[in-house]
């Protein structure tokens, strides 16, 4: 898990995703997914973004999610990272296709 979490909403979000039922590993084996989230501003709505490699190869494409409670948001990227849920994310990139 690769984060730039720096305030303590992003520190409670990071540690309440911890506790997950994920088994999270800091081996580095080519078998083991990197996940990577980033926190940021954009308009002055908070974001997370996110996205998860294997062997250096997109497994997760990069997404973002917008936040203003730690335990919604880490459970919402418990399966984001995943590629589980918010159907309304696929169904709108699928209309925007021209």
């Amino acid at each position: 898990l690769h984060t730039n979490d720096h305030d303590d909403l992003q520190h409670k979000i990071i540690s309440t995703l911890k506790q997950t039922n994920i088994e999270w590993s800091n081996d580095t084996d080519k078998l083991i997914p990197d996940v990577y989230i980033n926190f940021t501003v954009k308009e002055k709505i908070p974001l997370i973004e996110y996205h998860v490699n294997l062997n250096g190869n997109p497994i997760v494409v990069p997404h973002s999610i917008s936040y203003k409670k730690a335990d919604e948001a880490a459970r919402e990227l418990s399966y984001a990272i995943f590629n589980i849920g918010n159907d309304d994310r696929v169904a709108q990139t699928a209309d925007q296709r021209p």
